[in-house]
């Protein structure tokens, strides 16, 4: 019976909450469900979200509905684990949606948490960041996202080519960015020029570059935001920029308290990713208090962050 509950919650409620655009939601509600019967690990993934999504909803009954979140997510990886080494063309789209409800579940960790709280912040996220690179292994099969009803998932056909010129910035107007962010990663790329090591300099400027396209793709959304133009960043961003977050070399902090300002107002628009941005950037704060050169760069960051403009 629990499971037909949470299946009738994921269907009237859950899915309709992870996007905004109509398209996506009709994916998330119906096509990903459809995968789902004759792959019953997709059907567990979708169902540790719903329960987790229930837990937020009904507090009187938490940790009963956090319980199943565990259950489901734990049988669904059992399962998945059986047939991940059998990805091939045609069989790539339940691994696909199987990954995309493990990343929703790592995302809801403060949901899960306590007090909504994360204990290592960084760490945390880095976990988040292995499973959102993860969609790598499939990655040669991904171009069958941009035919038939997956193509609402395709992100360049959400706002804009990726490939579009860089001379002039997307006006912001109706957009959920503040009209600072693009001067801000200006000034970010050249601290980075003049501070960075030059063995990890174009791997930095290239990773900011990727974060002016999260801001170009948010800005052409309007007021149609959608989560995935946000965690794509962790997905394109090179292992070495990866490797200096793990370390937490200064610069890849720095740069990670700009992405915050990112998950921050997805925070505001989606209720599985609330709460990161913040407890983010105050780890990340505790790490370069003592830099004041750092400290001045990281005044924009807390100023978008603990603002009203994402809360």
């Amino acid at each position: 019976m629990r499971e037909l509950e949470l299946m009738h919650h994921y269907s009237i409620n859950t899915s309709n909450s992870l996007a905004l655009r109509e398209d996506l939601r009709y994916v998330w509600r119906v096509i990903v469900p459809q995968e789902g019967y004759d792959n019953p690990f997709v059907l567990h993934g979708i169902l540790a979200v719903a329960a987790v999504h229930k837990a937020q909803l009904v507090p009187s009954s938490r940790q009963t509905y956090l319980n199943l979140g565990t259950y489901y997510q734990s049988v669904g990886l059992e399962a998945f684990r059986t047939v991940m080494q059998n990805v091939d063309k045609d069989s790539w789209k339940p691994f696909f949606f199987f990954a995309s409800s493990v990343i929703l579940y790592a995302c809801l960790l403060p949901a899960r948490s306590e007090s909504r709280k994360i204990e290592r912040p960084i760490a945390s996220i880095m976990e988040l960041f292995a499973f959102i690179r993860g969609i790598q292994a499939i990655g040669p099969y991904l171009g069958g996202i941009s035919r038939g009803n997956l193509a609402p998932l395709n992100l360049q056909d959400w706002v804009v080519s990726m490939d579009e010129s860089f001379d002039g910035n997307p006006s912001l107007a109706h957009s959920c960015l503040p009209g600072s962010v693009f001067d801000a990663l200006c000034r970010l790329k050249d601290f980075i020029r003049s501070h960075a090591t030059p063995e990890d300099r174009d791997d930095y400027l290239t990773a900011v570059d990727e974060l002016q396209k999260v801001a170009r793709l948010l800005a052409h959304a309007g007021v149609h935001p959608e989560c995935g133009m946000v965690l794509f960043w962790p997905y394109v961003i090179s292992d070495k920029v990866i490797a200096q977050i793990k370390a937490f070399d200064r610069v890849a902090l720095l740069l990670m308290s700009y992405y915050s300002v990112f998950l921050s107002i997805m925070g505001s628009h989606f209720w599985f990713l609330q709460g990161w941005g913040p407890q983010l950037l105050n780890e990340i704060e505790r790490h370069l208090i003592d830099d004041r050169d750092l400290m001045e760069l990281l005044r924009w960051p807390r100023e978008q962050v603990f603002s009203s403009f994402v809360l």
